[in-house]
């Protein structure tokens, strides 16, 4: 078997801040296997709080990619879908400033004033989905209006597409306030 490298989308800076920027991370590709299409999925990184999930999708090996439309309203781009990393912003030592989830005592503010936890984790927003017979699954974080938003409980998405139509849609769901990755709600067709 030999395995090539190849470009397939290399965006570049946008002078708004708020729009997703030339950062891309977190690929999580998929394969149907009963179609053989393939899913990128990635996260695409702004210079502010909102970050986007953006994904190319290929029917003939990833020689040929286009990108899902969303067609998310408020989203600076149809083919993208804003979402929220999960944590609080916390100072993690020196200059080093980290959205984290954490379970234990503030060991008291840091150099800027933000809390310093003694057990504090980052999480990653990776887009992970699931595709079965051209039907395609994703579920997490998504737009949250405010840092308010965090004592109501995290806003989640549950996108599901029958047939993978040209366009998806999501459908968002309000949790309750439960810890942080945790949803009283259910995927739902």
């Amino acid at each position: 078997m030999t395995w090539t490298a190849k470009t397939i989308f290399a965006p570049a800076a946008d002078p708004n801040p708020t729009h997703p920027q030339n950062c891309l991370t977190f690929s999580n590709p998929v394969v149907d296997q009963i179609t053989g299409t393939l899913y990128v999925p990635f996260l695409r990184f702004s210079n502010a709080d909102q970050d986007f999930i953006q994904m190319m999708i290929s029917d003939d090996a990833g020689e040929t990619l286009r990108f899902a439309t969303f067609n998310v309203h408020g989203a600076p781009d149809k083919t993208v879908m804003p979402v929220t990393q999960p944590g609080e912003l916390t100072e993690c030592g020196g200059f080093n400033f980290r959205l984290t989830v954490h379970g234990s005592a503030n060991a008291g503010p840091g150099l800027f004033g933000l809390p310093r936890y003694i057990n504090a984790s980052r999480m990653t927003l990776q887009p992970a989905m699931a595709a079965r017979n051209g039907e395609l699954y994703w579920r997490g974080p998504t737009r949250r209006a405010s840092s308010s938003a965090i004592r109501m409980g995290s806003l989640m998405s549950c996108l599901f597409a029958p047939r993978m139509a040209a366009r998806l849609g999501p459908t968002q769901y309000r949790s309750t306030p439960l810890p942080l990755m945790r949803s009283s709600t259910s995927c739902q067709r």
